[in-house]
Protein backbone atom coordinates (compact mmCIF):
# COMPACT_ATOMS: atom_id res chain seq x y z
CA UNK A 1 0.00 0.00 0.00
CA UNK A 2 1.31 3.53 -1.33
CA UNK A 3 1.71 5.99 1.76
CA UNK A 4 0.08 8.47 -0.70
CA UNK A 5 -3.15 6.00 -0.43
CA UNK A 6 -3.13 6.09 3.46
CA UNK A 7 -4.94 8.16 5.49
CA UNK A 8 -2.63 10.40 8.19
CA UNK A 9 -4.44 7.79 10.80
CA UNK A 10 -2.68 5.02 9.33
CA UNK A 11 0.81 4.49 10.10
CA UNK A 12 3.69 2.40 10.46
CA UNK A 13 3.74 1.36 13.45
CA UNK A 14 6.50 2.94 15.44
CA UNK A 15 5.83 6.60 13.30
CA UNK A 16 3.78 9.33 14.48
CA UNK A 17 3.26 12.55 11.77
CA UNK A 18 5.73 15.30 12.24
CA UNK A 19 4.27 18.27 14.33
CA UNK A 20 4.48 21.68 13.26
CA UNK A 21 3.86 25.13 14.49
CA UNK A 22 0.59 26.13 12.70
CA UNK A 23 0.78 28.90 10.65
CA UNK A 24 -2.78 29.30 9.11
CA UNK A 25 -4.93 30.01 12.40
CA UNK A 26 -2.74 30.19 15.37
CA UNK A 27 0.59 29.88 16.66
CA UNK A 28 -0.30 26.45 18.71
CA UNK A 29 0.47 23.14 17.66
CA UNK A 30 -2.94 20.91 16.06
CA UNK A 31 -3.01 17.32 16.86
CA UNK A 32 -2.91 15.36 13.84
CA UNK A 33 -5.77 13.45 14.16
CA UNK A 34 -8.10 15.39 15.45
CA UNK A 35 -10.06 18.51 14.38
CA UNK A 36 -9.71 21.73 16.69
CA UNK A 37 -13.08 21.62 17.85
CA UNK A 38 -12.07 18.20 19.52
CA UNK A 39 -8.70 18.92 20.97
CA UNK A 40 -7.49 22.52 20.70
CA UNK A 41 -4.25 23.59 19.86
CA UNK A 42 -1.64 23.56 22.42
CA UNK A 43 1.89 23.44 23.05
CA UNK A 44 4.09 20.80 21.95
CA UNK A 45 4.50 18.86 25.26
CA UNK A 46 0.54 18.84 25.58
CA UNK A 47 0.23 17.88 22.20
CA UNK A 48 2.76 14.65 22.56
CA UNK A 49 0.87 13.72 25.64
CA UNK A 50 -2.31 13.64 23.99
CA UNK A 51 -0.86 11.72 21.54
CA UNK A 52 0.15 9.21 23.86
CA UNK A 53 -2.98 8.81 24.14
CA UNK A 54 -4.10 8.33 20.40
CA UNK A 55 -1.02 5.17 20.73
CA UNK A 56 -2.20 3.73 23.60
CA UNK A 57 -6.26 3.29 21.77
CA UNK A 58 -4.37 2.39 18.47
CA UNK A 59 -5.51 -0.74 16.61
CA UNK A 60 -2.63 -3.25 15.29
CA UNK A 61 -2.93 -4.61 11.73
CA UNK A 62 0.10 -6.12 10.11
CA UNK A 63 2.40 -3.21 10.01
CA UNK A 64 0.39 -0.99 10.89
CA UNK A 65 -0.72 1.36 13.64
CA UNK A 66 -4.27 2.78 12.96
CA UNK A 67 -5.18 5.49 15.26
CA UNK A 68 -8.70 7.06 16.26
CA UNK A 69 -9.58 9.37 13.90
CA UNK A 70 -11.19 12.83 15.24
CA UNK A 71 -10.89 14.82 11.95
CA UNK A 72 -13.89 16.12 10.30
CA UNK A 73 -14.03 12.99 7.31
CA UNK A 74 -17.29 11.06 9.69
CA UNK A 75 -19.72 12.97 12.05
CA UNK A 76 -18.10 11.06 14.59
CA UNK A 77 -15.00 9.13 16.06
CA UNK A 78 -14.04 6.15 13.64
CA UNK A 79 -10.82 4.53 12.48
CA UNK A 80 -10.33 4.28 8.76
CA UNK A 81 -9.89 0.77 7.23
CA UNK A 82 -6.50 0.14 5.88
CA UNK A 83 -7.59 -2.30 3.02
CA UNK A 84 -10.80 0.06 1.92
CA UNK A 85 -12.30 3.45 2.06
CA UNK A 86 -14.84 2.47 4.63
CA UNK A 87 -15.05 4.28 8.03
CA UNK A 88 -15.85 2.23 11.17
CA UNK A 89 -16.71 3.07 14.42
CA UNK A 90 -15.72 0.78 16.86
CA UNK A 91 -12.22 -0.91 17.00
CA UNK A 92 -13.78 -4.09 17.84
CA UNK A 93 -15.11 -4.49 14.26
CA UNK A 94 -12.16 -3.20 12.37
Amino acid sequence: MESINRHITIQVTGVTPSLQKCTDCCNSIHCPFCSPTIFQPATKSRVLKHLEAHKRNAVKHKEYAIFKCNLNCNKIAHFHCPSCQNTISRRDRL
